[in-house]
């Protein structure tokens, strides 16, 4: 098959992350795949002024983040312009997929040569649009791939639309550790993140929370973002910016606990990234958390519920070690189920079969 992957722009997020792997898979099953993203917008001129005056840094100019296709040999194409993208900008394929809200409209207007039209949702991409535009291109005709089951329920639903579940997984030649012990100081980590879906803040308040019970607690987190002053981190934060694909392992494993604190999540991956480190995870009941780990490797808790995460931080905190070595155990167990070979023959076989069934009633 030609395969071709439409991208808003080259960026440093898990969604592009996880592109990147499929792409690369489907390329070493033989298929020819093409990612084609568009060019960052320009900054507006009130952005471009910051960024001159408070960073000393030009802000014209700007191209995509190579970050996840770096050691890839899958063919990335970086257009001249911001979207939206058109025929001249997209090869001919068999099929050509949309992967956020936004390029749905895009990959809907592209001719029948560019391939069947579908759209990878990795999560109900309620962000970055007025929400009943959001809601118009997520109910185009095109073919939906997602990534939990709760969105197969969702499609149905809300679109009366069908949806080919494909769940994300975890390299585990990545993400692994050998069986361990709790750590020296009671030790909890996140994802930080700005965006207020991803719930950091709730994370934040958790700890804080907990470590008036637990006064030696510790806090870790890594980003692609710096932290901003409208969400501090803890004092004596260990704080990893960027970290390197080949340290993610060591500092997932250096804690007791992950806490995963999303409001709304298409799948959550760092939920099988931590446990795959053998670290139970304490996650807020959103994208694949109900599945992953209401099998035994941590603790799902209500969304948005600090005090509940709070409680559930100091008794991990101090929980015997045996009985974290029960939950540390567990968790890598269920991700055994998870690998990324698995799931890159389950996204080619779907590929196929919307191949087969050709367009979809109403697409162009």
């Amino acid at each position: 098959m030609k395969v071709t992957f439409i991208l808003p722009e080259l960026d440093t997020s898990g969604g592009v992350r996880v592109v990147a792997i499929y792409a690369e898979g489907l390329l070493k099953r033989g298929h020819e795949v093409t990612v084609v993203a568009a060019r960052p917008s320009p900054p507006t001129l009130r952005e471009a002024a910051r960024s001159i005056i408070k960073k000393r840094k030009w802000p014209f100019g700007k191209v995509g983040d190579r970050l996840h296709f770096k050691n890839s040999s899958v063919k990335v194409i970086e257009t001249s312009h911001s979207g939206p993208l058109t025929d001249r900008d997209v090869p001919d394929a068999d099929i050509v997929l949309a992967t956020w809200w936004a390029t749905a409209p895009w990959v809907y207007d592209l001719s029948a040569s560019k391939g069947i039209k579908g759209h990878f949702f990795q999560a109900y991409e309620d962000w970055g649009g007025d929400p009943a535009q959001v809601r118009i291109a997520t109910g185009l005709p095109l073919h939906k791939i997602v990534i939990s089951k709760w969105m197969i329920d969702f499609f149905k639903n809300e679109f009366n639309q069908p949806a080919h579940w494909v769940p994300n997984s975890v390299d585990m030649n990545q993400f692994h550790a050998p069986p361990r012990g709790k750590q020296p100081v009671p030790t909890v980590g996140t994802v930080y993140h700005p965006m207020p879906h991803k719930g950091c803040v709730l994370a934040i308040e958790a700890f804080h929370l907990a470590k008036k019970e637990v006064p030696v607690l510790k806090f870790l987190a890594m980003s692609t973002y710096q932290p901003v002053p409208e969400l501090p981190l803890p004092d004596g934060t260990e704080f990893y910016h960027r970290p390197p694909q080949n340290q993610l392992r060591e500092i997932y494993s250096k804690a007791d606990a992950w806490l995963f604190a999303s409001k709304s999540e298409g799948f959550g991956l760092p939920i099988i990234e931590a446990m795959a480190c053998r670290t139970p995870v304490i996650g807020t009941a959103t994208g694949a958390a109900p599945e992953l780990i209401g099998a035994g490797g941590g603790v799902l808790i209500p969304i948005d519920d600090a005090p509940a995460m709070a409680r559930e931080i100091v008794r991990f905190a101090q929980m015997s070690e045996e009985r974290w070595k029960e939950f540390s155990d567990a968790a890598y167990r269920t991700v055994l189920e998870y690998t990324w070979d698995h799931a890159t023959d389950r996204f080619e076989e779907t590929l196929k079969k919307l191949v087969a069934l050709g367009p979809m009633p109403s697409e162009k």
